[in-house]
């Protein structure tokens, strides 16, 4: 699990400074890097509140299907 934390971080700082570059070479400004980094992090924590809640409803459904098969054996 740290290989992968690792290369999360450094896509992650990578990301940043290609978005920070980009605005620089448009010419917006050294304040729009600011403004990339926001966009860039918005778009990360609705990456992350996406992906953990389809793991929980992945999980709550799991949880439902195990009760349902346990109560069907034991109503036999």
């Amino acid at each position: 699990m740290g290989a992968l934390n690792l290369a999360a971080l450094n896509l992650a700082n990578s990301l940043g400074a290609v978005g920070g570059a980009i605005t620089l070479d448009a010419g917006w400004g050294a304040l729009s890097t600011v403004w990339a980094g926001a966009a860039l992090t918005t778009a990360g924590l609705l990456l992350y509140v996406t992906t953990v809640g389809r793991r929980r409803d992945r999980a709550v459904r799991a949880i439902s299907a195990q009760r349902h098969e346990n109560t069907s054996w034991s109503s036999s």
